[in-house]
């Protein structure tokens, strides 16, 4: 079941060491690596994460984050897990600090439901402590991706 992810939403960008200190450098950063995937400028798209943070948190809690957005330009998902080295307040229910962002990004064409859908996805994966603290100790790209080819070995590893 866990191993849906990889098949529903690829991972497209990793960033296992993001080095930024504020939100607004976080959401500039973020912007910027997926902007080609997007086909939309970095300022807009940078413009959208601040906008519809003034309207729901992105904090979820237990130090992560999941910002989101459907855009018009896309034509198929886009996933960006990042591991912020110094982590940030962002609003959480828990008001643990986050250290793991993860952006997704649905095509507008797809529907609000299964931009939803995707978001239930990553939120299942990261509800397991295993597999977070798995990811904050993948220093490299390489060690982030073979936790997203196999993430039920993470989770049933606990």
């Amino acid at each position: 079941m866990l191993a849906t992810i990889r098949e529903q939403l690829p991972v497209d960008i990793l960033l296992p060491s993001l080095r930024v200190i504020s939100r607004r450098q976080l959401y500039r950063e973020l912007a910027h690596r997926v902007a080609h995937f997007a086909h939309i400028a970095p300022e807009r798209l940078e413009a959208r994460l601040i906008h519809e943070e003034t309207r729901e948190c992105y904090g979820v809690g237990n130090g992560v984050a999941i910002p989101h957005l459907t855009v018009t330009e896309l034509t198929r998902p886009v996933l960006l897990c990042a591991r912020l080295l110094h982590p940030m307040t962002m609003d959480a229910p828990d008001l643990r600090p986050v250290d793991l962002v993860f952006l997704v990004l649905s095509p507008a064409a797809d529907g609000r439901p299964r931009h939803l859908q995707r978001l239930v996805h990553v939120s299942r994966l990261l509800r397991h402590p295993h597999f977070r603290e798995q990811l904050r100790m993948a220093d490299t790209t390489d060690a982030m991706q073979a936790l997203f080819f196999d993430p039920e070995r993470c989770v049933l590893a606990a």
